[in-house]
């Protein structure tokens, strides 16, 4: 045993284990959604990931239950490990190598401000109209997203960078 382990209570111990679990399954998730994208294919594989995430960021908001809580947290959860391979899988689809490093660099920003920016609009929105409408709105959000990305964007081509 470690010399700190034995400071750590049982109950806590049980917990870093059952996170440590929880970590291990979503790094594999990724891999699988790699998998399914390539399967899908890309657009149907992102228009999955963030139709199912809106969905269950809803479904969330409209639970009345901690059994119906779990469950919506854990499939927005795993929808969320769609994103990583998609984005990966589209810089190397449509950006040619020399504009690669850019185009992860921007997908890393993005990515950062979404994390900058979600806590404190979640917070007005769960303090001004409840926690149920703050889930509800993110999610309704998602469905915009999942609607307008149902085919490509402007000025992108079905063709593959070489």
């Amino acid at each position: 045993m470690p010399i700190g382990a034995r400071r750590i209570p049982p109950d806590q111990r049980r917990l870093r284990s059952h996170c440590h679990g929880v970590l291990a399954l979503l790094r594999a998730e990724r891999a699988v959604y790699g998998l399914l994208i390539d399967w899908l294919e890309l657009n149907r594989g992102i228009v999955l990931a963030v139709g199912v995430w809106s969905l269950a960021g809803m479904a969330t908001g409209l639970t009345r239950g901690l059994g119906g809580l779990v469950v919506c947290r854990a499939v927005l959860g795993l929808a969320e490990a769609g994103g990583i391979p998609a984005a990966g899988k589209a810089i190397r689809r449509h950006l040619h190598p020399e504009e690669r490093a850019l185009g992860n660099a921007l997908n890393q920003i993005a990515v950062s401000l979404g994390l900058v920016a979600a806590p404190p609009l979640a917070t007005w929105l769960a303090v001004s109209y409840g926690w149920r409408v703050a889930f509800i709105a993110t999610g309704a959000l998602g469905c915009f997203g999942f609607h307008s990305g149902c085919g490509p964007g402007p000025g992108v081509s079905s063709k593959r960078a070489t």
